[in-house]
């Protein structure tokens, strides 16, 4: 039996591959290749604003109601090229609202950082200071490098590579 994550997108795709793309940064230039209206864009606008564009196009899909979201040209264009994904997608926000999908995400990240790597480092490092700002966890610099290795390790249990960030200081960004 296949979860809804294994589904098949356009291309042989599933929608785990396609959420990985948005992770890994590649999600939307994949879409501005492959979406007409961002070609020609590309043809008289920066890189950054087709870029911009594009993900506020893919912003609708993700957040808008599904009435809202099926209007758009880039809803049209991919249920002739990707319908496995928005099907999925449309079922999922039909079942849970339109605004689940931010919640989903923000609750997978939550229960990874807080759940996961925030309490590995209780357990790892006692008595060391960790603290929590938005999606950063800010820990001692000496840290920083185990922090990003336990998220990767985190992350990777669901099949998901991220970027992390280290800042000036002590900031580690997911």
């Amino acid at each position: 039996m296949t979860s809804e994550f294994d589904s098949h997108v356009g291309g042989g795709d599933t929608v785990a591959a396609a959420g990985q793309r948005y992770v890994d940064g590649t999600l939307y230039d994949s879409l501005i290749q492959h979406f007409p209206v961002a070609r020609s864009w590309g043809a008289v606008l920066p890189y950054l604003e087709v870029r911009r564009r594009i993900k506020k196009a893919y912003a609708v899909l993700l957040f808008a109601e599904n009435w809202q979201a099926e209007r758009s040209k880039l809803w049209k264009h991919l249920s002739r090229t990707d319908g496995g994904y928005l099907s999925w997608l449309r079922e999922m926000k039909s079942i849970h609202s339109y605004k689940a999908i931010a919640r989903i995400g923000q609750r997978i990240e939550s229960r990874v950082l807080l759940d996961g790597v925030a309490s590995d480092f209780c357990t790892q490092f006692p008595g060391e200071a960790i603290a929590t700002c938005h999606d950063e966890l800010i820990v001692p610099s000496k840290r920083a490098g185990w922090i990003v290795d336990s998220i990767d390790e985190r992350f990777g249990r669901l099949g998901l590579k991220v970027k992390t960030e280290t800042e000036a200081g002590q900031s580690m960004k997911a």
